[in-house]
């Protein structure tokens, strides 16, 4: 586990700051969209996916069945 001063240090080199950080997320509710884990995963990993594709920086939640 990376705790955030370590974190912090990693981003900083020669105390210049690397740049930015981005995140996608693609978000799936148990049991709202699925009730077993690996389909879970998979649309969880599709909605990443379409996050990513509207430009990143994303969070998308998965569709109901």
């Amino acid at each position: 586990m990376i705790y955030l001063t370590e974190f912090t240090e990693n981003l900083l080199r020669n105390r210049q700051l690397l740049g930015s950080i981005s995140l996608s997320c693609g978000i799936s509710l148990y049991p709202k969209h699925e009730t077993n884990a690996e389909s879970l995963i998979q649309l969880a990993d599709q909605a990443l996916y379409q996050a990513k594709q509207a430009g990143r920086d994303q969070v998308v939640v998965a569709n109901s069945h």
